[in-house]
């Protein structure tokens, strides 16, 4: 909570305060340092929203019925499959950022916020899966013996029995997505280039050095861009 209260209490002061007593509480209340902040995130806010938003939805939704796959199909070679899909987790994503910006060139896919979720998305489809098939293996087999003697098909189970079980490690994931595209920082530094578009770790990279003396005005945006994050957690 250290680094929370500092940060803090120094959106609330001038330089002069600062440097004088970092620790302490203000004497006087620099609100003029929050409307800066906010003026200065609203828009890298709303854009990041937008990613984590759509990057955790279209995560889990593709990813359910790959765990389902994996989890209770009986096809040839499954286990081959699945050793190839998991052997993907080995690949670093700084290996794949060369071809990964020629294609997305070739594409005509630079430049845009949707980007950065299908790049997001598909690049966490491997341990969503690893996880999702875990949770859903756990499931007794008794549930799906019984929905299928009454005519029950894939998509009914999966809808009717996995989703509603899997709702704990679903919100774990989610989260876990949303605070992952949130503080995405290579991908937008790469493939954004419009500082309207830009993401919020890379736009709070830009403002310390913009704002690097208002160490008030830092600490505000800084302020302002954790409260979701903390909520969300909460």
């Amino acid at each position: 909570f250290l680094p929370l209260y500092v940060m803090f209490v120094t959106s609330f002061k001038n330089n002069h305060e600062f440097f004088l007593s970092p620790w302490t509480l203000p004497t006087h209340l620099e609100w003029e340092n929050w409307r800066i902040g906010w003026r200065t995130v609203k828009d890298l806010l709303a854009t990041t929203l937008v990613v984590a938003v759509t990057t955790g939805v279209a995560t889990l939704t593709i990813a359910l019925p790959g765990a389902y796959f994996f989890a209770r199909a009986t096809v040839p070679l499954k286990g081959l499959l699945w050793g190839l899909f998991m052997s993907l987790l080995m690949m670093p994503m700084i290996a794949n950022l060369l071809p990964l910006y020629a294609l997305l060139k070739n594409l005509h896919l630079l430049n845009s916020i949707w980007t950065i979720s299908l790049v997001l998305t598909a690049g966490a489809q491997v341990g969503t899966i690893f996880w999702l098939r875990g949770f859903v293996e756990e499931i007794p087999k008794d549930l799906f013996e019984a929905a299928q003697m009454d005519g029950a098909s894939h998509w009914y189970q999966m809808t009717q029995i996995v989703l509603p079980l899997c709702g704990p490690i679903l919100a774990t994931l989610a989260v876990t997505q949303f605070i992952g595209a949130w503080n995405e920082f290579m991908l937008p530094l790469i493939l954004i280039t419009d500082p309207w578009r830009q993401m919020l770790s890379v736009g709070l990279m830009q403002l310390d050095s913009q704002y690097v003396k208002q160490y008030g005005q830092l600490m505000a945006a800084y302020t302002i861009a954790s409260i979701p994050l903390i909520v969300l957690f909460l």
